[in-house]
């Protein structure tokens, strides 16, 4: 397993983790209006480890480049991630006509999802080449 995947299976899970393990948070606390040291502990490390983890997925994904081009690459992944989860939210509130607090979240559980799933498939084939 090389440095990139050892870095960037962890960075994935743990930002799926954070992020679903912050709705379980909001859902044991009432649900619409909730705010605490925990959930907006849980928002930052999920925002934080998913942009890193879009970076070193990016230079993960262009192991062939050149690495000027991979450092490159993994910097501009970082403001195209945070764009995506903006328009995701958008194109989500146009859609999604319900009120409540979870219309709020989808697209950081959509996020949560997919890099979980990305930093297991990560994992499991760097164990099994």
């Amino acid at each position: 397993m090389n440095l990139l995947t050892r870095v960037f299976a962890p960075l994935a899970i743990v930002c799926g983790a954070a992020w679903l393990l912050k709705q379980l948070v909001i859902v044991a606390s009432g649900g619409a209006g909730a705010e605490s040291a925990l959930i907006a502990g849980l928002w930052g490390t999920g925002m934080l480890t998913f942009l890193l983890a879009c970076a070193v997925g990016t230079a993960l994904f262009l192991r062939g480049a050149p690495v000027w081009a991979r450092v490159l690459a993994a910097a501009g992944a970082i403001p195209v991630a945070f764009l995506t989860l903006l328009v995701i939210d958008l194109i989500v509130e146009s859609v999604y006509r319900a009120d409540g607090w979870f219309v709020d979240e989808v697209p950081l559980v959509l996020a949560a999802l997919v890099m979980g799933a990305l930093g297991v498939q990560a994992l499991s084939s760097a164990r099994h080449p």
